[in-house]
């Protein structure tokens, strides 16, 4: 469901829907905790099926941050953020 939204184009219209999402998977029972950015992590970790056919490429923390500044600046301009 995320994902279909994930990309939304428009700004004209539904100002209150989310702009990107990324889910978060954090392994805490480790001393260190892990965070995981692929399915493929997961699978290492036996933490889902290796016949696993999802995927968090889309959903991932990896440029979260760096989408929502720019969809910001595009939408407000720069300088906005100080």
């Amino acid at each position: 469901m995320f994902q279909a939204i994930n990309n939304r184009k428009s700004t004209n219209k539904d100002e209150y829907k989310y702009e990107r999402v990324c889910l978060l998977i954090v392994d805490f029972r480790q001393k260190k905790p892990k965070l995981y950015s692929s399915i493929k992590e997961l699978r290492k970790d036996g933490l889902v099926p290796e016949n696993s056919k999802e995927t968090l490429e889309i959903l991932n923390i990896k440029d979260f941050a760096k989408d929502i500044l720019k969809i910001y600046t595009e939408r407000f301009g720069s300088g906005v953020i100080g």
